[in-house]
């Protein structure tokens, strides 16, 4: 796994977890990069790598970012559906 830098010096925070998820979107927005796929993961997500607890978002944060995107998502599709 990753550790959030502030783990280094004992700091555990409710940002800690989301470094790590965001460290693993990293690398597969990476990947995606290196196949020329990178268009369909342009994402806010890389804000979850901040080297400061304090800058990023929580977790419960992402998820409730992520619900709310994939609803704008359908009801994009259905208006376009609907024409």
């Amino acid at each position: 796994g990753y550790m959030a830098p502030e783990l280094i010096y004992g700091n555990l925070s409710v940002k800690s977890d989301v470094f790590s998820f965001g460290v693993l979107v990293l690398e597969i927005a990476w990947k995606n990069w290196k196949e020329g796929t990178h268009s369909k993961f342009i994402d806010p997500t890389l804000l979850c790598v901040q080297e400061k607890a304090a800058d990023r978002p929580t977790l419960h944060d992402k998820v409730l970012q992520r619900r709310y995107s994939n609803e704008d998502e359908e009801a994009e599709k259905e208006e376009v559906e609907d024409v």
